[in-house]
């Protein structure tokens, strides 16, 4: 019972984790984009 129990939340925060990181990839690149789009403007 215990193990099934941890089995899951381990899989759940294993997946919540890549989309974690898959979020903070995207904000990583726009950002950067934001800042080179603001260099050639100046």
């Amino acid at each position: 019972m215990m193990v099934a129990i941890i089995g899951t939340v381990i899989s759940r925060f294993c997946r919540v984790q890549k989309l974690t990181d898959h979020i903070s990839l995207l904000a990583r690149e726009n950002l950067t984009g934001i800042h080179v789009g603001h260099a050639y403007n100046a």
